[in-house]
């Protein structure tokens, strides 16, 4: 078979390297608004910021026991009610499933609703 007559496929080539960005060092994109602190557990977050959520946080140790709720809760980013949903935001997926697995009923209890959303 000759590859007479066919077309050849030529290599991609990769961009040159824009001088713009070398010898970039240190906080070049500045934004006053952002801090960085450190990562806390939930209860201590939702005490201060949120503390109409802190009763059914209790509520839901009492049900979940010490362990669940400091493997399965404080982990979480956060909390969020309204009305008769619950908004859980977790840090990735496996800590998701886990939670529909192990938390929805206790969670629908401990916070009074009827739905509970559980995002990442």
């Amino acid at each position: 078979m000759s590859l007479q007559g066919k077309q050849v496929l030529k290599p991609l080539s990769m961009p040159k390297f824009n001088p713009v960005w070398k010898d970039v060092e240190g906080d070049w994109c500045k934004n006053e608004s952002l801090a960085s602190v450190p990562f806390s557990p939930l209860e201590a977050r939702i005490a201060k910021e949120k503390p109409g959520l802190s009763q059914g946080l209790e509520k839901l140790r009492s049900l979940l026991g010490e362990d669940n709720f400091r493997k399965f809760i404080s982990p979480l980013h956060n909390l969020t009610q309204n009305g008769n949903m619950l908004l859980v935001i977790a840090g990735d997926f496996l800590q998701r499933s886990l939670l529909e697995r192990e938390c929805i009923p206790s969670l629908k209890e401990a916070f009074g609703v009827s739905k509970v959303r559980i995002v990442v």
